[in-house]
This record gives C-alpha cells, sequence and structure tokens, in this order.
C-alpha cells in the first residue's frame, strides 16, 4: 500500500513494493526493509499524475461528444398559445415528416436547401430521413392536443432540442411548420418560414407525451424512423 507522511511524501520504489520516503536531494533513496539503499528514477512517482491528467482529457473530450448532440432548446416564445395549434388541428391532409436529430446543418427548408448540404432535404435545419401525407389527421390531432395540455402545465425545460417529427401544412396561402422533440418535450412553430414560438411541453414528475402514434403512422408508410439514443 502507497501512503503519505506529513513529513514527507512517499512513492512507490522502481525496484521495491516497498515506498520510501522522498528526501530533500535531488534523486531519492529508497529505504528498503533490507536496509539497502540505492538511488531511484521519479518516473514512477509521475505516472500518476500522467494517469490523471489522461483521465481529465478524456473526461472533456466527452463532454464536448455530448454538446454536439444535445443542442440548446429551443428559443421560448411568450406569445405561444392554444392558436397556434389550430391549423393543424383543422387541416385536411398533413404532411408528416421524419427527422435525424443528429444531423443539423445551416438553417434551410425543403425548398431552399442548406448552403452546406445542398442535396440533403432539410426541415429547418434537421436532415429529412422521409415524409408521409396523412390524410386521416385523428391520431395527428390527437398528440397535438396531448402536447397542447401538456404545455398548459409545464414546469420544467429541458437543456437539449434532437427532433424526429415535424409536421407542415399550408393554409390560406401561408405554410404552417411544426418540429418536435419528444425526447426533451420541446417543440418549435414557424409560419413561411420565420419561427414563431418554441415551448416546452415537460411536466414534472410526469411522463411526457409519447410520440408512438407519429412513429406509427410514418411505419405504416415505411418511412425511415430516427435511431433511437444509445442509452434508451
Amino acid at each position: 500500500r502507497i501512503g503519505f507522511s506529513r513529513s514527507s511524501p512517499r512513492i512507490p520504489c522502481s525496484q521495491h513494493t516497498t515506498p520510501f520516503s522522498i528526501s530533500r536531494a535531488a534523486l531519492p533513496t529508497c529505504q528498503c526493509k533490507s536496509g539497502r539503499s540505492h538511488k531511484v528514477s521519479l518516473t514512477n512517482a509521475v505516472r500518476p499524475l500522467t494517469v490523471l491528467i489522461g483521465l481529465a482529457v478524456a473526461i472533456l473530450v466527452w463532454f464536448a461528444s455530448q454538446a454536439i448532440v444535445f443542442l440548446p432548446p429551443p428559443p421560448r416564445a411568450t406569445n405561444y398559445d392554444s392558436s397556434l395549434l389550430r391549423p393543424f388541428l383543422s387541416a385536411d391532409v398533413v404532411c408528416l415528416y421524419s427527422l435525424d436529430p443528429t444531423d443539423r446543418s445551416s438553417p434551410g427548408t425543403i425548398e431552399h436547401p442548406s448552403s452546406e448540404d445542398p442535396f440533403i432535404p432539410r426541415f429547418h435545419e434537421w436532415q429529412v430521413l422521409g415524409d408521409t401525407l396523412i390524410r386521416d389527421t385523428l391520431p395527428l390531432r390527437q398528440s397535438l392536443e396531448e402536447i397542447d395540455r401538456a404545455y398548459q402545465r409545464s414546469t420544467i425545460e429541458f437543456a437539449c432540442f434532437q427532433p424526429r417529427h415535424a409536421l407542415r401544412i399550408e393554409t390560406a396561402g401561408h405554410t404552417h411548420d411544426l418540429v418536435i422533440c419528444y425526447e426533451c418535450a420541446s417543440a418549435q412553430i414557424f409560419v413561411d418560414a420565420s419561427l414563431k414560438a418554441g415551448f416546452s411541453f415537460a411536466v414534472e414528475a410526469e411522463l411526457p407525451p409519447s410520440p408512438t402514434r407519429m412513429n406509427s403512422l410514418l411505419d405504416a408508410e415505411g418511412v425511415t424512423l430516427a435511431k433511437p439514443r444509445k442509452s434508451q
């Protein structure tokens, strides 16, 4: 066992398992129980520090990688209210998108792709994995009503935004888009490509609304779904 005394630090001997006291000389002398005395290298003393530095670097790299995945939450607009969801609730046809939450680029839309990836279809920065037109909109209306009810009771907001679903409708000459992150219980609403609201629908001590209905609609049409997080 390696121990440290208040009088002098102790490090492992390069030739013995017995710790020894470091003298104030340039090179420490091993005080072995056998009585033999010899000069030793400080390599073994530096090695634990090297391991600690390596561990610290590894932790920093991990946090940096998580920063790429856990993106900042959407802006929470003070002017959000249920009326912003009404166009989606009353629509006869809704385009449902499957998004890749790990592939984010500069702002872009289906009509005007991102300048960074002009050949990859994107929906407000996020890569589109597929889409389908929904004419039986009852499941979508139920999902949106569930989200709105959760918003009315929302008490917390998660520091992430990884959307896997989005809706688009055309009505009265305007385009309405809804980008949803069920994982972080957050959403964004756009009208004619302009952000109108960002809000959280997370309720403390309660499970957030589920994406099951939207996933079922996408899966029924053979649309690719984003892979769940490894921890899920």
